[in-house]
């Protein structure tokens, strides 16, 4: 592959699914898109993440296997802190220069941000070495 180089053959899949439009056409994409959505939105307005709840509905509606549900999940989880991060930078903005109030309170992100993400790169951690049954055992658990 890189001349000189011999990789074999099981090095050199990527870890990175290729995508297919043609999956986008099965019956559960749909049902499956208006659940997130519907779920997003109350996960946000409710202040929480939602991962567990999102995993569920990847696995039951869409049909995806615990180990790509996990993963695809915590994406799902992050766009969604990322939304609404920008929207509360923006109203802390505008209610600070009126008031003076913090909107964010950094001191617990301080508090908060380390352990979720050494909790988060354990768990990815976990995803590729356990099996699926002991996923969603510990997903239920929790």
């Amino acid at each position: 592959m890189w001349g000189f180089v011999q990789i074999p053959a099981a090095a050199t899949l990527h870890p990175f699914w290729i995508f297919d439009w043609s999956l986008l056409s099965t019956p559960e994409v749909p049902g499956c898109t208006i659940v997130l959505f519907m779920s997003g939105v109350l996960c946000s307005a409710a202040g929480i993440g939602g991962g567990g709840i999102y995993v569920a509905v990847l696995m039951l509606l869409g049909g995806i296997s615990t180990h790509n549900a996990v993963p695809l999940s915590k994406a799902i989880v992050f766009f969604g802190a990322v939304a609404s991060t920008v929207l509360n930078l923006r109203r802390q903005m505008e209610v600070s220069s009126t008031n003076g109030k913090a909107g964010i309170n950094f001191e617990v992100c301080r508090l908060v941000v380390p352990m979720a993400l050494s909790g988060t790169f354990l768990g990815v951690l976990l995803n590729f070495h356990v099996p699926a049954k002991v996923i969603v055992i510990l997903l239920t658990c929790i």
